[in-house]
């Protein structure tokens, strides 16, 4: 089977899997998802880690919740940091369910969600997806 790299961006999925099934390969897909529950590690993996497209929608949702002066500060200054980081999440985890539905549109055989640690969110996310009943 194929297992992919952290994969946002729909358009490129849907192009790269076209691709190999018109090449003729019919192994098994799965996915790599990485939850978007913060705005430093959603930056951070996107920029750093691997050069993942942040698609328009998703850079939306980090711009609307923008902690000032950024979010890798350790001390923001911004008033409201609280309560941004807790929309920030809530936001995040309706986009990662919608991501899930559109993957599983495409006729995907798998998700490998990267909890990073966050397992109380990611048992939300694979509950609320309907992936599977966790509790």
């Amino acid at each position: 089977y194929i297992m992919t790299q952290l994969c946002w961006d729909m358009d490129q999925f849907r192009y790269w899997l076209d691709a190999i099934r018109n090449a003729g390969i019919w192994l098994p897909v799965d996915v790599g998802i990485m939850p978007i529950l913060d705005q430093a590690a959603t930056i951070n993996m996107a920029l750093s880690r691997n050069g993942c497209v942040m698609p328009r929608e998703l850079c939306e949702i980090i711009s609307k919740h923008w902690i000032f002066p950024n979010p890798f500060d350790k001390e923001p200054f911004d008033a409201a940091v609280e309560q941004k980081k807790k929309d920030f999440k809530e936001a995040g985890i309706e986009y990662t369910i919608n991501q899930i539905d559109e993957y599983r549109a495409c006729g995907i055989n798998g998700i490998h969600l990267y909890a990073l640690n966050k397992y109380d969110d990611v048992a939300r996310i694979v509950k609320e997806s309907g992936i599977v009943d966790l509790i």
